[in-house]
Parts: structure tokens; sequence; C-alpha cells
């Protein structure tokens, strides 16, 4: 499981690194002739801006060579179980630990000083949102532990359909759209509303499809694996990707968009890479013939193992 911080609190604005009520002493400013501070102040202002989160961190551009006076960074308080580094250079707040599934964020306690001066600093806090999301390929193949496009009585060929699992802090998190929450920690699959196959004469092979609700499905699967959803942004796409399926479903064809097809295309939105092996196969009987050259569950179920995934059942959503 990867995580990453998505949100946090703050605006553009400025720290003020400052001593105190005291003024600098003359001794002080005889001992640093280069020091910029002036003689009547006590304080000066650096730009503190809260950077978007980039490669899983967030950067705190204080612009630290303003005024030719270097600051150091440390994180005082709200790390106690070490999740967080900080660049004392640069300010850059990196996610390192490894968090319970429940964690749904903090925050720290940034202390910015003078580099010369330690006693001369200012303190920002930062809240972060930490989030996690899953995608996970689940595969019921036609015949288990094999590459065939339908089973031996041309009765099915499989299933594939995908399921998103994400942290609890997104749930009904202000990120998250409301009509999106939905489709969290739920699997879904892509079928054609009619039955498919050999009929009189020729194969029917096209209908309309629909994205229905797959929870039931998941304790029934011959291989799945779990893939990390890399960002915030891929979760949402994915997301979004579901809702406009299960919204405007279009076409069910059994070789060029089935479910393998589908789940595949949300695994893209999601940002994650899974396999992508086609299969040409002939079906023909005294009264049909049928070529199908695409995507199927029992070239994904195979490739999956090859990859890492899991023989069995992945469990309840």
């Amino acid at each position: 499981m990867k995580g990453w911080s998505y949100d946090f609190d703050g605006a553009e604005g400025e720290v003020e690194i400052f001593q105190g009520p005291e003024f600098l002493s003359d001794a002080d400013r005889n001992n640093n002739p280069n020091d910029p501070i002036p003689i009547n102040a006590d304080r000066y202002n650096l730009p503190f801006q809260y950077g978007k989160p980039q490669d899983d961190a967030v950067v705190i551009d204080s612009l630290a060579v303003a005024k030719n006076r270097p600051v150091v960074y440390s994180i005082v308080a709200g790390n106690a179980a070490d999740l967080y580094e900080i660049d004392p250079a640069t300010g850059k707040i990196t996610f390192t630990g490894t968090p319970d599934l429940t964690y749904t964020g903090g925050t720290l306690q940034v202390k910015v000083a003078d580099a010369a001066h330690p006693d001369l600093y200012d303190l920002a806090s930062v809240t972060f949102t930490f989030g996690w999301a899953e995608f996970v390929m689940c595969v019921d193949q036609p015949v288990p532990n094999e590459r065939k496009v339908i089973d031996d009585t041309w009765s099915t060929v499989g299933h594939t359909f995908w399921h998103i699992k994400a942290s609890t802090g997104l749930i009904n998190s202000a990120v998250v759209a409301t009509d999106l929450d939905d489709f969290l920690n739920h699997s879904w699959g892509f079928y054609p509303s009619k039955t498919l196959g050999p009929g009189s004469f020729a194969v029917v092979s096209t209908c309309p499809g629909t994205l229905k609700n797959d929870d039931a499905h998941v304790t029934d699967v011959d291989v799945y694996k779990i893939y990390d959803i890399p960002a915030l942004d891929d979760l949402l796409a994915v997301l979004q990707f579901t809702k406009s399926t299960k919204e405007s479903p279009g076409t069910y064809d059994l070789s060029t968009r089935n479910c393998t097809t589908i789940t595949i295309a949300a695994a893209d939105a999601a940002g994650v890479t899974v396999p992508k092996t086609t299969q040409e196969v002939e079906f023909s009987a005294l009264w049909f013939y049928y070529k199908f050259n695409g995507y199927n569950a029992g070239d994904m179920g195979e490739d999956l193992m090859l990859e890492g995934g899991v023989r069995g059942q992945y469990g309840s959503p």
C-alpha cells in the first residue's frame, strides 16, 4: 500500500522571523557587520508559500535566500510517529512512513529559523490529509489455470472486473465529489444486457452494455491482483470513468468491448499498468461461424499470475 498526502491547509503568506521584544544588541551588530537586519527593526518577513504536492511531497517554498539570510527548517511537533521528514535547507516535507490503514493525516508544526541566529524564528502549522487507494483487478476465468477464451462446453467466457478500495479519510471527504463517493470501496463489472453467443445461423456478438455493482462476485474469482493507485488525481479519474460508464455504458462486443476491455480501460484511468494480451480464436459449427479477437478473462488471469497475482478469492469489499 502506497499513500499520498493530498491536501493541506494554509495559503500564500509570510512567516515573520523575529527575535522577540528585544532589538539586536550593538555587540551583536558589531560581531556581524554583514548582518542585514535593520538597526531599527526586530523582525523581517520571508515569503512562505504552500506548494502543490508533487511526487509524493509538499514543498514549502520559503525563498530562503531572501535578503541573503539562509534559514533552517525543522519539524518541532506533530511527528511523533516519524511519518514525515523535512529537508532543513529547502523546507520540502515528504511522507516517508508506513501508517495504519485508518490514518487520515495530522498537523505538523514547522520551525523556520535564521541560520546564523537560531533564536530568530517563526512557527507555521501545516495540516495534511492523508489518503491511499488501490485498484484491484479480479478475474473469473472460463477455465481456471488456462488461457482459454471460452470453456469446453461453450457456456461461459468468464468475467473480468475491478474493485476500488480507498482509505477511510477519503470517504465523504471534501476532495471526492458526492456523486463519486458511491463508487468507492465497491466492485464494478461490464456486462451484456442480454445473452450473447451462438444463435440461429449466426453468433449474436453485440448488444447494449451495462455496468453493474459486482460486490457479490469478489468472493467467486480465480485470480486477483492489487495495484497501488499512484495519486489522488488517478483515483478521481477512475471514479469518474466508473461513473461515466455506468451512466453511458455503450455497446458490449464479445471481441472488442467486453468486460476485460472495459476493466483495462478503468486501470488506465487509475494510472496503473495491467497486462494487455489479445487472442484470436475461430469458433464454428454446422450453423454458425465466429472469429474472436480481443482481450479475454483467460489470458488476463494467467498474465496476472505471471506478474505476482494471487490465485484465490479476493474477499469481501
